[in-house]
């Protein structure tokens, strides 16, 4: 069988040193040279590499290599892409003859979105092979950077559903190979990569930003570097031509679903563009009035909707005119507490979260006394004692440790208790008695405990003295 091969491999060697001038013979005896060299192992022994040089020094020929037919040329990119996988780790020629080489294995890439002609097989055998065996590495060895972009683009413009999984998958190798092989991924690549992202490209189908996703997420740590600087730079308003035509919003958000710890070293970046007077702000001055009447809707469960929205960043992105106005609405929904649990803790919680970012903005009508603006915060707190999802045990920690101050000495604290407890109403008054009820419960139970368990260790105690003297009486 080896012998067939090299003799077959010699004749063909011998019929391109003159090719057929006629297009069907020159097909014809190129289908036969990648049928024979499709047969042969990587690393063939010296006998067949020297069999095969004849082939080899007449495809590489001016006249085959660049041919302008495009059957041709596939079947002469499908003979290279044969000989890089057989020779590999071996270079078959010098750099430039290479350099040719691969812009024409690139160039029939293009052909990849005809998935039912009659040579989309040979080019998804090209594809497949060189993600297979690698030898797309040699394109970093030769600097073949723009070739490296084309491809790129060229695998993003002709991915679609109509391609099987393995079709997908070899693009995405190649890419993968490539991204984690380079020493630095270079800026134009780069933006290659991330104009695929976006929710609103009608120009890109779901499988290529999909595709996409899937190669950033593969090369998250070599891709992160690149990506910081790009949404500094964009944020900034550092836009080059090609950056112009990126939206960097959705750059973060498919970040965020395929590799989200590419953000942890821009967040403090994205802070500083959420804060007051950045243009984010101004743009959703609508979207916030129309938040704010949501709030007094007559649906309860229409109420719970804005509650439910990320209240941090809206907290961040308002001015301290919207905290007040958005903490007066929040008073009105607590003012029915006992008929809106559903709401409740939710109110609590944004509360909570519009007092951590500007304590200043909760005015002073929201508060039921006169003596000091936040008297009224324990009382709701413990009314919280009624809600079937909270325990004693949780509200306690807060009313002893994060109330007030920890500067706040033992004579401080005694004070503002006494302060507080003289607005409570019934209900919380009731609350923190029940609290102090059940307290003191616990601990009589724990001191029963400790009483049961020290006479149970005497009752231990006793018998084991006992049963020493038993043994030294028989002894003696």
């Amino acid at each position: 069988m080896v012998q067939k091969l090299q003799q077959q491999l010699k004749e063909l060697g011998s019929k391109l040193e003159n090719p057929p001038t006629t297009k069907d013979s020159l097909i014809n005896l190129l289908e036969q040279a990648a049928t024979c060299l499709s047969e042969l192992d990587q690393s063939p022994t010296k006998s067949i590499l020297k069999s095969m040089q004849p082939f080899l020094n007449g495809i590489a020929k001016p006249g085959l290599l660049k041919h302008q037919d495009r059957e041709v040329a596939l079947l002469v990119a499908t003979c290279f892409c044969e000989i890089t996988r057989i020779t590999a780790p071996e270079a078959p020629y010098s750099d430039d003859v290479l350099k040719d080489i691969f812009h024409l294995i690139v160039s029939t890439f293009s052909g990849l979105n005809d998935t039912s002609g009659p040579s989309s097989g040979r080019r998804v055998r090209i594809l497949e092979t060189l993600a297979r065996y690698r030898s797309c590495i040699v394109m970093l060895d030769l600097e073949c950077d723009d070739l490296v972009n084309q491809m790129f683009s060229t695998f993003f413009s002709v991915a679609s559903e109509d391609h099987s999984e393995s079709v997908l998958t070899s693009m995405q190798t190649i890419m993968v190979v490539l991204l984690e092989e380079s020493e630095d991924v270079w800026e134009d690549l780069l933006l290659v990569l991330l104009s695929v992202l976006g929710r609103n490209k009608s120009n890109f189908t779901i499988p290529l930003r999909r595709l996409a996703m899937n190669v950033i997420e593969r090369c998250a740590e070599k891709l992160e570097p690149g990506v910081k600087q790009f949404l500094i730079s964009s944020m900034s308003g550092d836009n080059g031509p090609l950056k112009s035509q990126i939206d960097y919003h959705e750059i973060i958000y498919d970040i965020y679903r395929c590799a989200p710890q590419i953000l942890s070293g821009v967040v403090p970046y994205l802070t500083g563009v959420l804060l007051p007077g950045s243009a984010i702000s101004e743009t959703f001055q609508p979207i916030f009035s129309e938040f704010l009447k949501r709030l007094t809707d007559r649906v309860v469960e229409v109420e719970c909707l804005p509650l439910n929205m990320p209240r941090v960043v809206l907290c961040q992105i308002l001015s301290d005119l919207k905290l007040h106005k958005l903490s007066v609405r929040l008073l009105s929904v607590t003012g029915c507490w006992t008929t809106m649990k559903m709401l409740s803790k939710q109110v609590v919680a944004v509360i909570c979260d519009v007092a951590c970012h500007a304590l200043p903005s909760i005015h002073s009508s929201m508060a039921p006394t006169e003596t000091d603006d936040f008297d009224w915060i324990p009382g709701k707190i413990l009314r919280c004692f009624y809600d079937k999802d909270f325990r004693s045990d949780t509200i306690e920690p807060i009313l002893c440790g994060s109330l007030f101050p920890a500067e706040f000495s033992v004579k401080e604290r005694v004070g503002n208790w006494i302060r507080v407890f003289s607005g409570f109403d019934k209900i919380e008054v009731k609350a923190l008695e029940k609290i102090l009820e059940q307290k003191q419960r616990l601990q009589q139970e724990m001191q029963r405990y400790l009483s049961l368990r020290q006479s149970h260790q005497d009752c231990n105690f006793c018998m084991l003295h006992c049963l020493s003297q038993e043994r030294c009486r028989r002894n003696c």
